[in-house]
């Protein structure tokens, strides 16, 4: 896929520089194809993460804020124009924060669309709930703010500029001003600050001259999505699929196979999952039914020992009075065959062993 929102660059054998821009876990690209590259920097000593980021999937971002954590390196987070919903998140995942001073935070609490029972609304709130108090101890243990005052700016949603994320702890340093690229469309977010308002200029009208235009922040195509086909969507394919499409300008005929094709995507690892259970249960069958042959024929000799009708020759699995077999010894292999003890094998060994029985006897009164 030639769109994404993030790009790799390595300068040199130890440093390397990696861009986050728009709608994280957009255009169908998600936290493991970020994995797939971010490993191959698993030895870089110095990397840069520049973010200019509307926020988008709190999963795939929570996802790479734990691989940036688990780096060894020394990582340098740059927001250069917004880091907002869990475009912030990741700010506060690297070592050291600087902000352009005319850059902004936004945080709030965590949110996402799914679709399912109760019991999956309610475990998806509780995983939420979870993001949340992440995302707030980390706020606390690398800022000034206690834990209440942190919450009740992510309950209300707060935007700050780069000198009040600053003054909050959120950030380490601030840098000049950088012109970055528009957003494409109208921001999600409410409450938005006439200082952020330039980073959505469809929205509010505003000229894009005095941003930059560079194509890695604003997709381009023939029909821009509206506000009201945006909320179409999201009544055809669910929120989330729907913001990603919004973030790549898609159109709506094109959205739709999109969603199709995931769909069916998405049947065949279900039908592969099928079968694979199915097949792993067909050899559990068969181990189960080739034990309970085997019990079973294991019950039916150990009766037929107790009940003398299968008598037990030297090998253990039957035979006569004949060869130079004696009343003792048969009585210390019924022993060890069925583990018993010698006053209950003796009477077995008479009763299947009448002439080794009166051997014994003969002998035993000769002497």
């Amino acid at each position: 896929m030639s769109k994404k929102w993030f790009e790799f660059k390595a300068l040199s054998a130890d440093e390397a520089e990696i861009s986050i821009y728009d709608a994280i876990g957009g255009w169908g690209i998600r936290a493991q194809d970020f994995k797939n590259e971010f490993d191959k920097l698993k030895n870089h000593k110095k990397i840069n993460i520049r973010i200019h980021s509307r926020g988008g999937s709190v999963m795939d971002a929570a996802a790479i804020a734990t691989m940036i954590e688990q780096h060894t390196g020394e990582i340098t987070g740059i927001v250069e124009g917004l880091a907002a919903s869990c475009a912030a998140q990741l700010v506060q995942s690297v070592k050291k924060r600087k902000m352009a001073k005319d850059g902004y935070m936004m945080i709030h609490k965590p949110w996402a669309s799914i679709d399912g029972n109760a019991d999956e609304f309610r475990n998806h709130a509780e995983f939420l709930d979870k993001i949340q108090k992440n995302f707030v101890n980390k706020l606390v243990s690398r800022g000034k703010l206690p834990e209440a005052d942190v919450n009740a700016l992510l309950n209300k949603t707060t935007w700050m500029t780069a000198e009040e994320a600053l003054a909050n702890g959120f950030i380490d340093e601030l840098l000049p001003e950088m012109k970055v690229a528009a957003f494409a469309g109208h921001c999600e977010f409410k409450d938005i600050p006439e200082g952020a308002k330039k980073f959505f200029p469809e929205q509010f009208g505003l000229s894009t001259q005095n941003n930059v235009d560079d194509d890695k922040n604003k997709p381009k195509g023939k029909e821009t999505m509206s506000k009201e086909l945006l909320s179409r969507m999201k009544e055809l394919f669910g929120a989330e699929f729907a913001t990603e499409a919004y973030a790549a300008d898609m159109k709506l005929e094109d959205a739709a196979i999109k969603f199709v094709g995931n769909l069916k995507t998405e049947i065949v690892g279900l039908k592969q999952s099928e079968a694979n259970a199915k097949a792993a249960l067909e050899t559990a069958n068969g181990k189960i039914k080739t034990l309970e042959t085997d019990v079973l024929a294991k019950d039916a000799q150990i009766k037929g020992l107790k009940e003398g009708t299968i008598p037990l020759g030297a090998n253990g699995e039957g035979g006569g009075d004949e060869g130079k077999e004696t009343f003792e010894g048969k009585v210390k292999e019924i022993m060890a065959s069925m583990k018993i003890t010698k006053a209950k094998a003796i009477p077995m060994v008479v009763k299947q062993f009448p002439k080794l029985h009166a051997a014994y006897i003969e002998r035993t009164n000769k002497k």
